[in-house]
């Protein structure tokens, strides 16, 4: 048995739109002071004051 196929190339046409900054809960750190680290430590590395 032979058996033939094929895939026809359909490119999706949308307009890419850049994602909004991911924003992260508290509660994914446990507690308030670890969240303030992780904020402390991304504002160093993006060079903003939060």
């Amino acid at each position: 048995m032979i058996v033939v196929g094929y895939c026809k190339y359909v490119p999706v046409e949308t307009p890419l739109i850049p994602m909004p900054k991911a924003q992260i809960a508290i509660d994914s750190f446990g507690d308030e002071s670890a969240d303030r680290e992780f904020l402390a430590k991304t504002a160093e590395v993006s060079g903003h004051n939060l």
